[in-house]
């Protein structure tokens, strides 16, 4: 009898710290393509995000476009901004206190069904709120996560490379119960970088996935919280030695290192497409690259340029956030000003090709008046099918 009971803590045991084993990919960053955007894309939307007077916007961190609007998380004055789908600001739920139904801090924030859900990890708390920033209710949490994302079964839990529970950097919580799902690299413990993206749901697939900003990994999780799998990039001479990472920590030298030998600090961004996977490479000292990756993870291209075909705006392209299979884009107003002057200052634009309705020319023209204000600009990349 004894020996049966040995046996079932065992299997639980070893089942709440199960391992995966990681699907490795390697990549050759030196052999790459120029690629048209319309060979990914079927169209771009431009909104305008005006900023009210009295309520500045100073450190714009997170962002999350749905079909609920834009929401926009200052992470210099705490507070969460709430836009239409147009871009005109509806509601500011702000950082107002300690108190029942307020939050100091907001360090992650995640949209429910209806829901606004914001961890404040100082205050070791979770406040919700309906989608016109009236609260609802709050749970106290034993810990102080980075990032969140409550799944359809579990609470998931962030730490990076600051361990609370044990020496795990996830955990998931499901009701009292806690769940160690993966173990923090001990060497790398207490080097940690600001995260902006946390976790990211996949509408189409229902999957979650998290980028580890002290490697090349992303965790892929199911709909219930589940670990589905674990890639890991590889990039050869490129990668960032383990060791050299742990010498220079957070110190301002280790970029010194990485820009003499071109090296990847970390996966800029991650995201699932409708039918495949872009990740958003920057080499330090060389320009940003990005890899498309098939459906199945076998198949990719190293991208070193995107060419412009659609309006030939050459402005910087790095994607954030995704929302069902499409591609999110953020910038302030000044610098998408001023990267629209470079594109077409002095040329010539045919006038069907500046009277298009949702094209960037009546854009910036309906707009032209409040780009050197202190607004911001949200481009949408619609994904081919």
């Amino acid at each position: 009898m004894k020996t049966n009971f040995f046996c079932i803590i065992l299997f639980v045991f070893l089942s709440c710290t199960k391992e995966f084993d990681k699907e490795k990919i390697s990549i050759n960053l030196n052999d790459t393509k120029e690629l048209k955007y319309s060979d990914i894309f079927e169209s771009f939307e431009y909104i305008f995000l005006q900023i009210p007077d009295s309520v500045p916007l100073i450190n714009p961190s997170k962002l999350t476009a749905n079909e609920f609007g834009v929401f926009v998380q200052d992470r210099e004055l705490n507070n969460l901004l709430i836009f239409n789908s147009s871009g005109k600001f509806e509601k500011i739920i702000k950082s107002s206190g300690p108190g029942p139904g307020e939050f100091l801090n907001l360090e992650d924030f995640q949209i429910l069904q209806g829901e606004i859900l914001i961890l404040d990890n100082n205050l070791k708390k979770l406040i919700k709120f309906d989608l016109l920033g009236a609260f609802k209710e709050e749970n106290k949490i034993e810990f102080h996560p980075y990032n969140i994302h409550q799944s359809s079964n579990q609470l998931l839990m962030y730490f990076a490379n600051r361990p609370e529970y044990e020496n795990f950097s996830i955990v998931g919580k499901n009701r009292n119960d806690l769940l160690g799902m993966k173990k923090v690299q001990e060497e790398f413990i207490g080097i940690n970088y600001s995260s902006t993206s946390g976790f990211i749901k996949d509408d189409l697939s229902k999957k979650i996935f998290l980028k580890l900003d002290t490697s090349y990994e992303v965790v892929v999780f199911d709909e219930t919280g589940n670990i589905e799998n674990e890639i890991e990039f590889d990039f050869g001479r490129y990668n960032f030695p383990n060791q050299k990472r742990m010498e220079f920590g957070l110190s301002p030298e280790r970029y010194t290192y990485l820009r003499e030998n071109n090296m990847v600090e970390n996966l800029f961004s991650f995201l699932p497409l409708k039918n495949n996977f872009l990740a958003t490479i920057v080499q330090i000292g060389l320009k940003t690259k990005y890899i498309l990756l098939d459906e199945d993870l076998k198949r990719y291209t190293v991208i070193s340029k995107f060419i412009n075909d659609f309006d030939h705006f050459e402005g910087d392209f790095s994607p954030i956030s995704q929302f069902n299979g499409n591609i999110i884009l953020f910038k302030d107003s000044r610098s998408f000003q001023k990267e629209y002057l470079k594109s077409f200052g002095g040329k010539s634009i045919s006038s069907n090709i500046f009277n298009k309705p949702d094209g960037i020319h009546q854009f910036y023209k309906i707009n032209e008046h409040d780009f050197q204000n202190d607004n911001f600009v949200v481009i949408k990349a619609i994904v081919r099918e």
